[in-house]
């Protein structure tokens, strides 16, 4: 009888424990999807200069996305990038990691994307990512439009979810 007391006050602590940090790391998780603005993000260029989101203002839309180098969905949506720029030439992307200036760099001439005016590559290190953003997984990818207002989520983004999103939202015509 004293052994099962014990046995079911051991479960309830452990019950316990694990149902502080669950909703500990749900609440860090959270997105702030709720921007109305693209934030202001410092990152360091392939070519190791500070750059700034807010430098950026010549574009119809603006693409966020965060990718891992050795992320497969990451590679697809290069390749996809890399044939069918001329879809996406009127919006400026920051492809911005938490990878290696090297491995970057890598990625970026792998998939030809560094030889695009369109595209900007950078580090970022992941406390910006869960400070400006929350985010914790990658890839993601965030579009906003002319004024740099928020206007989509997308966890995968290829070239016709893009054109897409900003055609649907009367972004571009």
């Amino acid at each position: 009888m004293r052994r099962a007391i014990i046995i079911s006050l051991y479960l309830i602590i452990i019950f316990a424990v694990l149902m502080i940090i669950f909703f500990a790391n749900r609440k860090k998780r959270e997105k702030k999807s709720h921007f109305t603005d693209l934030p202001s993000i410092e990152f360091v260029s392939i070519y190791k200069e500070k750059l700034n989101t807010d430098e950026f203002w010549e574009y119809d839309g603006y693409v966020l996305f965060l990718f891992g180098t050795g992320c497969s969905i990451c590679i697809n949506e290069a390749k996809d990038y890399y044939n069918n720029n001329s879809q996406l030439q009127n919006f400026q992307f920051f492809m911005l990691s938490p990878d290696s200036l090297y491995l970057i760099n890598s990625f970026a001439e792998n998939y030809k994307l560094s030889t695009l005016d369109n595209y900007v590559f950078g580090r970022i290190n992941q406390d910006s990512i869960e400070n400006v953003l929350g985010i914790i997984n990658i890839p993601e990818v965030y579009l906003y439009n002319r004024n740099k207002e928020f206007l989509h989520f997308l966890k995968v983004a290829n070239t016709e979810s893009i054109v897409k999103t900003y055609t649907k939202t009367g972004s571009v015509k």
